[in-house]
């Protein structure tokens, strides 16, 4: 089975590289800035375990649990609130998973219930013209879309919002092989494009109204 044609259903090797330079430069510069967390927060991420997370977790000190669910198109979060102390969480980490799924509105709602009601959701994803979209992402929604068929249907605040724009100066100096690599057809013109210019991302923290 090719889970690439199955929203939701990728491997962690297609969809985690573990480098810590690049973790450090986007985390460190963009994300960790962004978050207001309370000390004692029940924290859970959503998705696969993976090394991104590892890394903000030591660079803050958090208590992050880790909510891994068969498919996040499906599974209703909301039942699953037995495993968490409390039974509800404070903060909910959606990091690079709605370009994932075919149904990002019910995907929301599901979050919606299962959060406390002061808690937060901070959603990252990136969103880049269509022509560089990575082939196995579903959908990367413009901000405005999201917060207009997402957020306000859901009665999800926007509290704070970001772009960011994390450009690898690196593969501007990229030489003469890269180049070669996609005259030659080793390397489709698309991915080369985009190590070029596929650097848009945007975070939200949505509270409930």
């Amino acid at each position: 089975m090719n889970s690439k044609l199955f929203p939701g259903k990728e491997t962690d090797e297609e969809l985690f590289v573990s480098n810590e330079e690049i973790y450090s430069k986007f985390f460190d510069r963009h994300v960790i800035p962004f978050l207001d967390i309370k000390d004692g927060a029940v924290c859970m991420d959503v998705g696969s375990a993976n090394p991104r997370m590892e890394y903000m977790k030591r660079k803050t000190g958090l208590n992050v649990l880790q909510l891994e669910v068969n498919d996040l198109n499906f599974d209703e979060i909301g039942k699953l609130q037995i495993w968490w102390s409390g039974g509800i969480a404070d903060v909910f980490f959606v990091f690079d998973v709605i370009e994932h799924l075919q149904n990002p509105l019910w995907f929301m709602n599901q979050l919606k219930e299962a959060i406390r009601s002061d808690g937060s959701i901070y959603v990252l994803y990136p969103c880049n013209p269509h022509w560089l979209w990575h082939p196995i992402h579903y959908n990367e929604i413009p901000p405005d879309h999201f917060i207009r068929w997402i957020a306000h249907p859901l009665e999800l605040e926007v509290v704070r919002q970001k772009k960011i724009i994390d450009i690898n100066w690196k593969a501007y100096l990229i030489g003469f092989r890269p180049l070669w690599k996609v005259l030659s057809g080793q390397t489709p013109l698309r991915t080369f494009l985009r190590s070029l210019f596929y650097v848009r991302y945007h975070i939200f923290e949505l509270k409930k109204t």
